[in-house]
């Protein structure tokens, strides 16, 4: 029986990055994922979402902008994951054509690699603020997952998290200088 974890390689890049990959002959498509090893655990208290804060901020803040990276990959018939956060780690994705993994490549070293966080802080504050919102429509439901944490994770730093998401106060204070900060220390 085949197994494809049997073929997989891995190199370490100078700056500390682990690459795995798995070739599979004669296919005419990619698709690469990224972990970052950074997500809520590394929130600073009174930062929680700061992880998540910055994975909406790298794609925006990438070389290309924003809506070109989406409609690249959707005109190659591919699909991207731009982020998404969890207590450990911060994933991102893609699927494209063969021709269209030069550009792909590119365009998530620009964003895993080379981000500046300067624009669009902001927009993507209430972009969050909203799915917090939509997450927990009515402060009972909040109220309830706050005490649970508190309860089942007394003394963790999962007790300081209802979501990796963050809470709506400490994104709110989350300024520019911490996210860059964040970006350079975990990225």
């Amino acid at each position: 029986m085949w197994d494809p974890r049997e073929e997989v390689e891995s190199v370490r890049l100078p700056n500390g990055l682990t690459v795995y990959s798995v070739y599979w002959p004669n296919r005419p498509w990619v698709s690469m994922g990224f972990m970052v090893h950074s997500g809520a655990y590394q929130d600073g208290f009174g930062l929680e979402g700061a992880a998540h804060f910055l994975e909406h901020m790298v794609s925006r803040n990438a070389m290309i902008p924003y809506p070109l990276i989406r409609e690249f990959f959707e005109n190659d018939g591919g699909e991207v994951m731009l982020g998404s956060t969890g207590y450990l780690k911060t994933t991102y994705s893609f699927f494209v054509s063969l021709s269209g993994l030069e550009k792909a490549l590119e365009i998530f070293s620009s964003i895993l690699l080379t981000s500046p966080i300067k624009n669009y802080i902001e927009e993507q504050r209430q972009v969050i603020l909203g799915e917090f919102e939509r997450r927990y429509p009515i402060k009972p439901i909040l109220d309830l997952a706050w005490r649970k944490n508190r309860n089942v994770f007394d003394g963790t730093y999962v007790e300081r998290h209802v979501t990796p998401m963050g809470a709506p106060n400490s994104i709110r204070s989350i300024a520019k200088a911490g996210l860059q900060e964040y970006y350079d220390n975990n990225c």
